[in-house]
């Protein structure tokens, strides 16, 4: 499987550990295909550049649809902390439970969509298939691509954490927020290098 990461240069070493976590982890990887600005770093794949638009989720949107067929989604903060090959469409509950929660950004891009749809945005990989994944306005894209293309879904609670003591080795990935870069890269050098 060809594994997608929408990329925008950042400041951090992240996109440098989530390559390395999945050449690590995920057993089935045939490729990384960053797509978006160049990395810091020399890797096993390849970059297709491309430039972000006037928002970020569209930005995202286009960068995958550079990549044709069945890929797996996955950002420049999401590692991969154990071996892994088949990765359930996970959900964190409804999109309904979240309209009136976290950043104003996103809490408008939840009111876009139907109360009942899955919650697919949890933060982690996704298997799409990028030749029948459409543009649906402002939505959360993990919850307009499964919703739209009626996956089942695993439930689970988010990847993402805010602090390291939240940090949880036994599960397969990790989001982070941009303050913890500095600090979980030595947990990622140990257990990937």
């Amino acid at each position: 499987m060809r594994v997608v990461i929408p990329y925008k240069a950042a400041n951090n070493n992240d996109l440098y550990w989530a390559v390395k976590s999945i050449e690590k982890n995920y057993l089935d990887l045939d490729e990384v295909i960053i797509v978006g600005d160049q990395p810091s770093f020399e890797f096993h794949g390849q970059v297709i550049p491309c430039a972000d638009t006037y928002d970020k989720e569209f930005s995202i949107y286009t960068k995958l649809s550079k990549v044709p067929g069945e890929v797996l989604f996955s950002n420049d903060d999401i590692f991969f902390l154990n071996p892994v090959r088949e990765i359930p469409n996970y959900y964190k509950g409804l999109c309904g439970d979240r309209v009136n929660s976290g950043h104003h950004y996103y809490r408008r891009m939840y009111r876009k969509c139907p109360a009942i749809w899955l919650d697919f945005d949890v933060h982690c990989p996704m298997v799409i298939n990028t030749d029948v994944f459409q543009w649906m306005h402002g939505r959360p894209l993990k919850s307009q691509y499964g919703n739209g293309r009626g996956l089942i879904g695993t439930f689970t609670k988010d990847f993402k954490i805010k602090t390291i003591e939240e940090l949880d080795l036994t599960r397969p990935f990790v989001s982070i927020t941009t303050p913890l870069s500095r600090i979980i890269e030595p947990v990622l050098r140990k257990l990937l290098e």
